[in-house]
Order: C-alpha cells, then sequence, then structure tokens
C-alpha cells in the first residue's frame, strides 16, 4: 500500500471528532499567546486539534490527571504531522508550559523509534479505527523533534505506578531534544524518577542544550533517581539552585 497524500486524514469530518469516533471537547481561544486549556482539552491542545502551538504560552488552568505525551504525531493539521510510508514525523517548538496557581499535572513524557503496534498505539491517534498503516507486520515508526520547550513554575506529582514524572526515550535519528528548559518547578514521584531522559544507545544518543533552575525534584522510590539525564552532550546541560532527591 502506497500512501499517495501526507496527512489526507486531517481533511474533512474525522479531522473534526475526537479519538475514537468521540465528539472532540469544546477548545480553547486559540487567538492570543497565551492558551487556557483544562483538563478535558489538553492534550487535544498539544495534539494540535485546535491549531498550530508553535509560539504559544500554553496554561493549564485545572489539574490534569493523566500523562501527558509531548510532540505525538496525529491527525489534526495543527500538528504538522507528516506522513511517509509507515514513518511519522512530528516537531515541537517554541512552546512554554505555565499553570495557574493551584493546578496539579500528572507528569509529561516524549518517545521515539521504531516500535510495533502491539507496544505503542501511537498510530490509532491518527485515525479513529484501527486501520493504521504498517509494514504489515505491525511496524512503524515515529520521528520527533522538540526544541525551545520551556516548563515554568509547574507543580507535577506524578500518579502511582508513573516510571518517570517527565521521562524521553529514543536514540539518535529518531528522537531531538534541545533547549529543553525547567524553571522554579516542582517535580515528584513517589513510584520511580522525577525526571529521566533515557537513551537506547547510551553511546550515540545526544540530548541538546538543557536547563534546570530553581527547581525541586524528587525521585523518592527505591533505586530511583531525582534526576538522570543519559547520553553525550553533558556540555550542554545547566544544572543550577535546585533541590534534587532520590534514593
Amino acid at each position: 500500500l502506497t500512501l499517495v497524500a501526507l496527512l489526507a486524514v486531517t481533511t474533512g469530518a474525522t479531522a473534526q471528532t475526537g479519538y475514537n469516533g468521540a465528539a472532540l471537547p469544546a477548545g480553547p481561544d486559540m487567538s492570543g499567546s497565551v492558551i487556557n486549556v483544562t483538563a478535558a482539552n489538553a492534550q487535544y491542545v498539544l495534539d494540535g486539534a485546535y491549531g498550530d502551538i508553535t509560539g504559544k504560552t500554553i496554561n493549564f488552568t485545572e489539574n490534569v490527571t493523566s500523562l501527558l505525551d509531548l510532540a505525538r504525531p496525529t491527525k489534526y493539521a495543527g500538528s504538522g504531522t507528516t506522513v511517509s510510508g509507515t514513518t511519522y514525523t512530528r516537531t515541537l517548538s517554541n512552546v512554554t508550559f505555565t499553570a495557574n496557581s493551584g493546578v496539579t499535572l500528572a507528569g509529561f513524557y516524549c518517545t521515539a523509534g521504531a516500535t510495533n503496534w502491539s507496544v505503542n498505539k501511537d498510530v490509532m491517534y491518527l485515525n479513529n479505527v484501527y486501520n493504521y498503516v504498517t509494514d504489515g507486520n505491525g511496524n512503524y515508526t515515529r520521528i520527533k523533534t522538540v526544541s525551545n520547550v520551556t516548563f515554568d513554575g509547574l507543580t507535577i506529582n506524578a500518579p502511582s505506578g508513573t516510571l518517570s514524572a517527565v521521562f524521553a526515550f529514543g536514540k539518535p535519528g529518531y528522537l531531538t531534544m534541545d533547549g529543553i528548559t525547567f524553571t522554579n518547578c516542582t517535580i515528584t514521584n513517589s513510584n520511580g524518577h522525577g525526571l529521566y531522559f533515557c537513551s537506547l544507545d547510551q553511546d550515540c544518543m545526544q540530548y541538546g542544550a538543557i536547563s534546570i533552575t530553581n527547581s525541586i525534584i524528587q525521585g523518592t522510590a527505591s533505586s530511583r533517581s531525582g534526576v538522570i539525564i543519559e547520553g553525550v552532550g553533558y556540555s550542554n546541560t545547566v544544572i543550577t539552585n535546585n533541590y534534587i532527591v532520590g534514593n
């Protein structure tokens, strides 16, 4: 099967629905530089359902109890997702995340690479039904670029069973992260790591510039860490004036 058009699924009524045929939640006002999101539409905003979020500040106005997926390839034109055969590519850039006073988030994750439908069902977000495009054996690839993204003043309490409150996982050629900033954040995970930037190939993976300042990050479970950043490129990592705890 040859895919003859990029993002054909972003046109028509399909793009105006939620996932698996569900109604799309009421969206925020996208006209300004600050987008105030609710628990119901937060992931849809990140997925580009209401428009491009490049250059926007995403402000959480309510508690969000599910982990939020960053740079997920989706069916929505606002995501900028491109499709080539069984490869799905998405870029998320120049975005700042903030929250109202007292609002708590469950966390964020960003994974990329070659995978199988039985392991990661990202492709369902490109279609309402399970007619995903794979190589015939359920295999497909996600390529993600995340750049110049700031987490400012967030309170994150990871739910039970979460490996890491903030988690990135990939290998060279599949995941690029650069210009990632955490400032004035409180990140707690009583079940796992606080912040874990993992590499599938530790000798080759390189995360770009990462800055963590004026934050409290706690990974309080047994044998878990406050912060782990694997791969080379540590000269681009700046960690200053924080309280970081791990067991």
